[in-house]
């Protein structure tokens, strides 16, 4: 099995990718939670958000679906890096990752931003995951967006410094009944709420000025 990619599925099944070590490594299980159809969404059913909490060891993702001004969960989880070496650990995310889109077929990507700390090596390493972050959907031909940490924390609580508790808490609360992974998947789906809230902005300041110019 050591030879084996292997997914858990929303259904249950184990899914094995038996030629995945050839061309992207071996990739460690990941978690996944979703409360609906994985099938590819239709087209003008609305725009799909992945946000992405990079991370070296955890990297959380989730995903929304944003018809209007409503706001509801499609699936969330956390990529688990895996292997000998900081490039394998880097390689099985990419692949997890790649998975998760190529699944779930997002419209569009927001990454949190990253910020130097006193540890530089870990900033470093933090980055190369970023880089990660932001490489897979721009393959998958997404636009990709970043925010800073308290842009997403205000956006989503109303408070630059919010907790990590209260970001959870505000992610229920827009998005009911929802399921999370992990600490790292919250956050990713509040990268994604936030995504939604400053995409609709934009779009709604694009119709006016091309309503003004007309």
């Amino acid at each position: 099995m050591a030879n084996l990619a292997v997914v858990v599925a929303p259904e249950g099944a184990n899914v094995v990718f038996g030629r995945w070590r050839e061309t992207l490594g071996v990739c460690s299980p990941f978690v996944l939670v979703h409360q609906k159809s994985n099938n590819l969404h239709k087209a003008g059913a609305g725009m799909r958000v992945i946000g992405i909490d990079p991370g070296l060891r955890n990297l959380g993702w989730g995903i929304i679906l944003v018809q209007g001004s409503r706001l509801s969960h499609v699936a969330n989880g956390v990529c688990r890096s895996d292997g000998a070496d900081l490039a394998q650990r880097l390689l099985s995310l990419h692949a997890q990752l790649t998975l998760v889109i190529a699944q779930y077929a997002p419209d569009t990507a927001a990454v949190e931003q990253t910020f130097v700390n006193k540890d530089g090596a870990a900033t470093l390493k933090l980055g190369q995951a970023r880089g990660i972050a932001m490489l897979v959907p721009a393959q998958a031909g997404l636009p990709v967006g970043e925010y800073a940490p308290n842009t997403v924390k205000k956006t989503v609580v109303g408070v630059g410094h919010a907790a990590k508790a209260q970001v959870d808490h505000m992610v229920r609360m827009q998005l009911p009944g929802v399921e999370i992974a992990n600490a790292d998947a919250a956050d990713a789906l509040a990268i994604a709420i936030c995504h939604a809230h400053h995409a609709k902005s934009a779009g709604v300041l694009a119709a006016a000025v091309q309503k003004a110019s007309a």
